[in-house]
């Protein structure tokens, strides 16, 4: 069987209620499903074109990534999907340290996957349904890298950049990645002024740690060339984004890793999922 899994839409919603219907046999669950769908937090195991599962997770466990549901289809139960959609997400939400999700103790099959699947027990919730306990269930993941996105941008007065780092910062967190922005997390959008030496020593240490460094050329600037080729010359993966209708310069062309022409933040995000 060969299963790919992709971000459910709207239009999804009808396949999804309905596996839902299948196995819990009511609705009840829909206005979560459709929020879920909503905020990106929704994938379909598909198989031939055909939904066959869905997930649902989120980053709200304690800050971390969390698998509310687990759904496959009735009659690809004890065939393997289950597992394969973990796998599946898994390798989507990389690079993570680690997942969290919970089961009923009553539920022998789910507890059966994660087991398979390397997940060990990690605590227990009474009191959520009557005489059947949730269990906590969490899984280190392999990943080793920092999981720090080093984002560089033209400088703006007044704090014009605020709104686009922290939605950007909003989305990296949401698949388990950290966003480091010398204008948010060094100069606190102008609370702290630093010296230029001071400065550019702690944008080199920072790209040091960083996993990726995404520099935004959509305002050109002496600083960003500066930021772009210093990254190029360690060895750290340089992900380029512009806006639609301006160009990049060849010189960033020639040592991108990735170059993105975006309308909105999800685009960029995207870029980590790929």
């Amino acid at each position: 069987m060969e299963l790919t899994i992709r971000l459910a839409s709207i239009e999804d919603l009808p396949a999804v209620s309905n596996m839902d219907y299948s196995i819990i046999k009511s609705f009840k669950r829909k206005d979560e499903i459709v929020k879920s769908i909503n905020k990106e937090e929704c994938l379909l195991l598909i198989e031939d074109g055909i939904a066959v599962g869905f997930l649902v997770f989120s980053a709200n466990f304690f800050g971390k990534v969390f698998i509310e549901l687990l759904i496959i289809e009735k009659e690809k139960q004890n065939k393997g999907y289950g597992s394969k959609f973990l796998s599946l997400f898994e390798s989507y939400k990389a690079p993570i340290e680690e997942l969290f999700t919970s089961t009923n103790c009553s539920n022998i099959s789910m507890k059966k996957l994660l087991i398979e699947n390397g997940y060990i027990e990690s605590g227990i919730v009474n009191n959520l349904d009557v005489n059947d306990a949730e269990i906590i269930f969490y899984k280190k993941m392999n990943y080793k890298g920092s999981g720090i996105v080093y984002l560089g941008l033209k400088y703006r007065t007044n704090n014009q950049n605020k709104d686009f780092i922290e939605k950007i910062d909003y989305q990296l967190n949401r698949i388990g990645m950290k966003l480091y922005c010398i204008e948010k997390d060094l100069e606190i959008f102008g609370k702290n002024d630093m010296s230029p030496s001071e400065m550019m020593k702690q944008t080199f240490h920072k790209i040091d740690e960083s996993e990726i460094v995404l520099i935004d050329v959509t305002e050109k600037g002496i600083g960003l060339g500066i930021e772009c080729g210093y990254a190029y010359s360690i060895g750290k993966p340089l992900y380029i984004i512009i806006k639609n209708g301006y160009e990049v310069s060849k010189t960033i062309n020639g040592i991108a890793t990735k170059i993105l022409e975006y309308e909105n933040i999800q685009e960029i995000t995207a870029l980590f999922r790929s």
